[in-house]
């Protein structure tokens, strides 16, 4: 059984022994009322009527309320139907719900004064005036299931309002061109990729043009990661205690409030569900560009997170997708997509890394073999994806090894073992970079379950210090050069103890492949290049 089986059973279960005494229907369009007056014969039916419906009363031709029947179906699919089943006419009908007719009788349920507001509100002037509305904002839609969803007035009265207000304080009517969102400003890779993409912009527009967003967390750790010139706005403590769907809409407010011309998304969550609601009418005024980093995975193994999220429903809006690696690129790109415009817009973009101030060398006492006690450091967060719990493992295999680790818990979900191994010493995270004893390193050990293409790994890579890393995903484009020592990710702790010992019984050679790793990463992970690709979609896109 796996995780998570062990409750969903009984909770079933438990559902269906007191449904009856409760009431509760599981078929949206199914009137007991009806259904009981209109079949005596069913007077003394045992269980939930619309269990019978289900097993029986569809197969039979019975109507479950008193507008949905069979030949109603026929009148409104066509007469190529007229053969077909009674519940394929119902499949057939739930698929396509978008008809008017067909919403009547699979949602009214028999209820005369619903069934004339949706008359109303269905035809004639009043629906094209809600479908002329809907085109300007897409949380008025055209009457369905019961209801009329209308957007919140930011009245006075409400939350809305007040945040509303308090946002517009803040801006003081400014305009900016660019947008760029980004969830918080914490030691994250997306935080570090948002600080490259505002030196671009800042590089090639006046500074006073460019507004930075936090939408998720007010941290902002790293302003040092950022130009001095640009602003940068707390966007997360607007939105605190807000309903669903009103950070979204008080998101795409303060958009349309400073004349922003090109939104820049970076990895910000609100903005994607901004973008997923308000796509077509943002783009009509304004060119969006987010980026897309790697995939999650679920506790199942299962593709997760933005790109699976929202790639395929918000594409057509974007003047652009980035993504920092070939593989994420070709795993968007699936064969529906082989010769779609929609090519065009998905870019792998490169992600620059910073020269460092000091290029490592071997350790003044390294020696060949495994003579003396190395020092291999690991880095990165304790969850589930960067897998520490594999890092201790290797550990209580290599007890002639140091294991020098950097990181913290950060999402939860962590496998860390009750006892750390005696080898292995951790030191919480790191500020910097640069700051890391770089020169006591012998190896670096990178464990990834899944990955983009991690601004940690390029910092190492440009240092110059020898490797051995997961070859998963996005890292499969740094170990493209052929300079890596790379790992499965189904490997156990044994291929990686026997991959470092043969790491240190080559060392001259493992020495050599860093050196010839970092010139690669130098080249291909240069701030011009990545300055040139910004540069390319500002000219195409739309100021006007």
């Amino acid at each position: 059984m796996r995780e998570g089986e062990e409750t969903f059973a009984p909770a079933f279960f438990d559902w269906m022994k007191h449904s009856h005494q409760d009431g509760v229907c599981c078929i949206r369009f199914f009137d007991s009322k009806f259904y009981q007056n209109k079949y005596a014969d069913l007077a003394n039916y045992p269980c939930q009527l619309y269990l019978h419906f289900i097993l029986h009363g569809v197969l039979e031709g019975r109507q479950p309320n008193q507008f949905l029947s069979r030949d109603l179906l026929v009148r409104i699919l066509g007469k190529q139907w007229e053969s077909h089943a009674f519940s394929e006419l119902i499949e057939v009908a739930l698929r396509n719900s978008c008809d008017s007719r067909i919403q009547r009788a699979l949602y009214l349920n028999g209820e005369p004064e619903t069934a004339f507001e949706f008359d109303r509100l269905s035809s004639g002037v009043l629906l094209d005036i809600i479908y002329k509305a809907s085109q300007i904002q897409p949380l008025i839609k055209a009457f369905g299931p019961k209801n009329l969803v209308v957007p919140n007035a930011a009245h006075e009265a409400d939350g809305r309002y007040v945040q509303s207000s308090h946002l517009a304080s803040l801006l003081k009517d400014k305009r900016y061109t660019i947008v760029v969102a980004m969830p918080h400003c914490r030691d994250s890779g997306a935080a570090r990729v948002a600080s490259w993409l505002v030196k671009a912009l800042a590089n090639a527009l006046p500074a006073d043009q460019i507004l930075i967003v936090r939408t998720e967390l007010p941290d902002f750790e790293h302003p040092d990661w950022f130009p001095d010139s640009v602003a940068n706005l707390d966007l997360s403590s607007c939105f605190a205690g807000l309903k669903s769907g009103e950070a979204e809409s008080l998101l795409v407010e303060m958009l349309r409030g400073v004349d922003c011309k090109i939104f820049f998304n970076v990895n910000s969550l609100v903005s994607w569900q901004a973008i997923s609601v308000f796509g077509s009418q943002l783009s009509s005024t304004m060119n969006l560009v987010s980026y897309l980093f790697c995939y999650d995975r679920d506790l199942y193994g299962n593709r997760v997170g933005y790109p699976a999220q929202f790639f395929d429903q918000t594409v057509d809006y974007h003047e652009a997708i980035f993504v920092d690696s070939e593989y994420l690129r070709s795993r968007l790109l699936t064969p529906i997509f082989a010769r779609s415009p929609i090519t065009r817009k998905v870019i792998v973009l490169n992600t620059p890394v910073d020269r460092p101030a000091r290029v490592w060398h071997r350790p003044d006492d390294s020696t060949v073999g495994l003579s003396r006690k190395k020092n291999i450091f690991w880095a990165g967060r304790f969850d589930r994806q960067k897998r520490f719990d594999l890092l201790c493992e290797i550990a209580n295999l290599m007890p002639y090894h140091n294991f020098k680790v950097w990181g913290r818990e950060v999402l939860g979900g962590a496998s860390i073992p009750d006892k750390i191994p005696d080898n292995v010493e951790c030191f919480g995270p790191y500020e910097n970079f640069g700051d890391l004893p770089i020169f006591d390193c012998d190896l670096w050990l990178y464990t990834s379950e899944w990955d983009g293409v991690p601004t940690l790994l390029l910092d190492v890579m440009a240092a110059g210090v020898p490797i051995v890393m997961t070859k998963v995903e996005g890292t499969s484009d740094l170990a493209a050069s052929g300079y890596c020592y790379n790992a499965s990710p189904d490997s156990g702790a044994g291929e990686y103890q026997r991959i470092i010992d043969h790491v240190f019984s080559n060392y001259d050679t493992a020495v050599n492949f860093a050196e010839k790793q970092r010139q690669y990463v130098e080249a291909r992970h240069s701030f011009q290049g990545y300055q040139s690709e910004i540069t390319k979609t500002l000219s195409a896109a739309s100021f006007d």
